[in-house]
């Protein structure tokens, strides 16, 4: 799609920017990735008032979708570079929205396929099955959350949508039916992992009807990839390890693999066509 003063930017990249073709090309294709985004989620706001909370809103929820540092980097010094230009030439009718947006800290830039050590689970562990909540439902919430990317192997994304519906308890296990990354699949929680998320569900009013979002906000919509991004970050402050739904995903499968699962096993286990163990493991 054509975004405001796409040929203006363009030229400027030409230009002044001396850029290649190719790199023009995907800079306009970032950007058109970005509105894109921006009218799906802001059909009513126009682009005048694209703030720097949208564009945060935004990063994050391709962090949620599973790029990689590098990725969210370069997305980031692409809008940085465009709302500069427009700002630059009086195409903005307030202060430039990405100018205080910096890019990854160095304890954001984890490798994709970092996981947790074994003390760090046991401090998470401990943390989620033994220590007392102190705070009723919040604190519930965040432990399920946990638990799901620990003990389940989900995604931010897969955990953002499920149902109350989709959860199914038998005798010994709990069984959750998500959309995963590439296919839908059942994921398989044993009561004693289970224990965070019934808790939690145990919390959340009887009334609440089977096709509510088992983790929904105040007005009952899904949480925002910007407020998952916030609670992990509070979780990691709380317990001293630094915590997010990949590098539990990737403890989970580490765990299945040692178990005794073979590649193919976890793949099916993540909803994935292949996984490869690190080195070493």
């Amino acid at each position: 799609m054509d975004f405001y003063a796409q040929g203006e930017y363009s030229a400027y990249l030409v230009e002044v920017r001396k850029r290649r073709e190719a790199t023009i090309k995907s800079y306009v294709l970032e950007i058109s990735y970005f509105m894109t985004w921006f009218n799906s989620n802001y059909p009513d706001t126009d682009y005048m008032q694209i703030s720097r909370v949208m564009l945060l809103e935004y990063i994050a929820s391709e962090k949620l979708d599973g790029k990689e540092i590098g990725t969210i980097d370069k997305k980031i010094s692409i809008l940085k570079s465009y709302f500069d230009f427009l700002w630059q030439n009086n195409l903005l009718a307030g202060s430039d929205p990405s100018s205080k947006i910096k890019r990854s800290t160095r304890e954001d830039r984890g490798n994709e396929f970092d996981a947790l050590n074994d003390a760090d689970q046991k401090i998470l562990n401990d943390w989620l099955l033994t220590k007392p909540i102190t705070k009723a439902q919040k604190a519930a919430r965040d432990r399920a959350l946990t638990a799901m990317c620990l003990y389940g192997g989900l995604t931010a994304r897969e955990f953002q949508y499920l149902r109350l519906s989709n959860i199914e308890m038998l005798s010994d296990r709990m069984v959750v039916t998500v959309n995963g990354m590439e296919r839908k699949r059942e994921v398989i929680i044993y009561l004693g992992d289970a224990k965070p998320i019934l808790e939690y569900i145990s919390s959340i009013h009887q009334e609440t009807e089977p096709n509510f979002y088992l983790f929904p906000t105040s007005k009952g919509s899904p949480l925002s990839q910007r407020v998952i991004q916030f609670i992990f970050q509070k979780i990691s402050k709380d317990i001293g390890v630094h915590v997010y739904p990949r590098i539990l995903r990737n403890t989970y499968a580490n765990n299945k693999y040692e178990e005794g699962f073979t590649r193919e096993d976890v793949a099916a286990l993540l909803g994935i066509d292949q996984w490869k163990p690190p080195e070493g493991l």
